[in-house]
């Protein structure tokens, strides 16, 4: 066997990638809650009701947990590692993450947009 030298040359690569969600969350307190409210969506129960219900965001709960539109870093790692890393999500993709002691969101995906990003 020879060894043949080469040499690899990378230029700067522009991939489509996930840069925006739009999703809504619950935000609840204790694993327990978010374990029964988790369920309780994946059985189909409504996830705007169940958001007014159980959320504590007040400003998200009036809007059924509707986040809006949102890239990365707008909020805590662990949600961002969840929407951003783990993806891509289907629309309607529910997605369970606890984010501290006291925080477990569970997030309904609406849709995705890409766009260009630098490698």
């Amino acid at each position: 066997m020879v060894a043949v030298p080469c040499l690899l040359l990378f230029a700067s690569v522009t991939v489509a990638a996930v840069t925006e969600i739009h999703a809504s969350h619950i935000l609840v307190s204790s694993e327990a809650l978010s374990e029964e409210v988790f369920a309780r969506v994946q059985q189909g129960e409504d996830f705007a009701l169940l958001a007014s219900e159980y959320s504590m965001d007040h400003e998200t709960r009036t809007k059924g947990g509707d986040l809006g539109w949102f890239g990365r870093k707008k909020y805590d790692v662990e949600l961002d590692k969840a929407l951003f890393d783990l993806g891509p999500h289907k629309p309607n993709d529910i997605i369970w993450v606890q984010s501290g002691p006291d925080s477990y969101h569970i997030v309904k995906v609406h849709e995705s947009r890409e766009g260009p990003t630098d490698l």
